[in-house]
């Protein structure tokens, strides 16, 4: 039996046209292929313990994913076509929450991820046959913890997929972002952010893929420029440190790969040092501090509860810890939306961030097994 109706077919349809994606390949792509489907059935047999989803294969013959206003369906990758990013790929995403190191971010064995709105994850239950939009920042293990729920196929589409201007049947993005900044305050209990020397060999694993080309190497700080650090932050932003920052920067002071910077701070006992000063931590911090992206995210938060320390090789999008929740966030400077609601990627440790950051990178054998349900 079809789960894709002739009346959610026609509903597909007018939010599709709404868009004007119907002769856009980019945003509408074809029907998937026989080859990539039965890849993707046997992906998901492997992969995840439970075959494809019915409507989802439904969706697949109808469009390899599709954009929709405020969100996508995740695509399978096919033979000989242009490869599709990371956060665009349903296997990525569906490894991406189940190599989770910490519980309760871990997503439960039987929930699929199929698509995100507006960043935060779309849901499908097997063993109950619904939908549900979740958050990276919270539990992946209760459905009972998503911002929203629909009981069926139906219910679902009919409330994501926005068919004309003023649908009031769809999930709306400012209850979503007002949603979120107050879940953000039940976390605000949870013990400071930490790094999790269990990062390490991942980042040495994201170095080791080419020579190392950057300004500076990659080293420890030394215990001089680690305090002189947290005297200056104390004496500027009124704390020291944050700790998940200190202890990254005892292994490596600062990391520049090209694509993504993590700033250093000042070491006058490093053996060689080419850093400029513009690109030091707290010189950093002052320019983020100055932006018209800082300036709309305080209409929202506390700007003193960020803390930066990093961005894009572009400066285009920023890399920041909400110190009362221990979460962290990538915000693009195009962002104007309030608060952290309109972060482009949320992750709720550090450990996370770091993998969803450097997406492309291979997990360590070490970490074999990482992910997996106890």
């Amino acid at each position: 039996m079809k789960e894709l109706t002739p009346e959610l077919l026609a509903h597909i349809d007018k939010a599709v046209d709404f868009k004007g994606y119907r002769n856009d390949p980019d945003h509408y792509p074809p029907p998937i292929s026989a080859e990539a489907l039965a890849k993707a059935e046997a992906w998901c047999e492997r992969e995840l313990g439970f075959p494809l989803p019915a409507f989802y294969r439904e969706l697949l013959s109808l469009s390899n994913g599709f954009m929709f206003r405020g969100g996508e369906f995740y695509r399978v990758q096919e033979e000989g076509k242009k490869e599709i990013l990371n956060m665009k790929n349903l296997f990525f995403q569906n490894l991406r929450f189940r190599k989770r190191r910490h519980e309760p971010f871990r997503i439960a064995s039987h929930l699929f991820v199929f698509g995100d709105f507006h960043f935060q994850p779309l849901v499908y239950d097997t063993r109950q046959g619904s939908f549900h939009l979740m958050s990276p920042l919270f539990s992946l293990k209760d459905t009972r913890e998503s911002f929203s729920s629909f009981s069926d196929l139906g219910a679902f589409l009919r409330g994501i997929l926005r068919t004309r201007e003023g649908d009031a049947a769809m999930l709306r993005y400012d209850w979503l972002t007002e949603e979120l900044s107050k879940r953000l305050g039940w976390l605000r209990s949870r013990a400071p952010a930490r790094f999790d020397p269990r990062t390490l060999p991942f980042l040495q694993a994201v170095l080791s893929r080419k020579p190392y080309e950057s300004w500076r190497p990659p080293a420890p700080a030394s215990a001089e420029a680690l305090a002189e650090a947290d005297r200056r932050c104390e004496r500027e932003y009124g704390y020291p440190l944050p700790p998940f920052y200190r202890d990254f920067l005892r292994h490596l002071n600062g990391l520049d790969i090209g694509a993504h910077v993590f700033c250093p701070i000042e070491d006058p006992q490093a053996a060689e040092d080419r850093m400029k000063a513009s690109d030091s931590l707290f010189e950093r911090i002052k320019s983020f501090r100055s932006s018209l992206l800082f300036e709309w995210i305080e209409e929202r938060i506390d700007g003193d509860e960020l803390f930066f320390f990093g961005e894009d090789a572009d400066g285009l999008a920023s890399y920041v810890c909400h110190l009362p929740s221990g979460t962290f966030h990538e915000l693009e400077s195009s962002y104007v939306g309030p608060g952290l609601g309109g972060a482009t990627s949320s992750a709720p440790d550090f450990d996370s961030f770091v993998k969803d950051l450097f997406d492309d990178a291979p997990i360590p054998p070490s970490e074999e097994g990482t992910g997996k349900e106890e």
